[in-house]
């Protein structure tokens, strides 16, 4: 169980850094979006911290659909979604 938390809280820490920086001026991705993949990595790594990788990993795939989403409605860029993607 160790391993698949220390795997989920590395995935949240580089998935957080992927949205780093997503301010409402940039073009490569909307506010909205930002700021609902933000809150899902919070959630993802409370979850961790907690002990819950069920409900962590269960909320990676969420952030995974949102960034589908995203994609598929034009509110990120494919060069963003791509350096989001490699860390989820």
């Amino acid at each position: 169980m160790r391993v698949g938390l220390a795997s989920c809280a590395a995935a949240v820490a580089l998935a957080a850094g992927a949205l780093a920086g997503c301010a409402a001026a940039s073009p490569e991705i909307s506010t909205a979006t930002s700021g609902a993949m933000q809150t899902t990595v919070v959630s993802i790594a409370q979850s961790a911290a907690t002990g819950d990788p069920a409900t962590a990993l269960a909320q990676l795939d969420a952030l995974q659909q949102q960034l589908d989403a995203a994609v598929a409605d034009g509110s990120v860029t494919a060069e963003r979604a791509a350096s989001i993607q490699t860390r989820i």
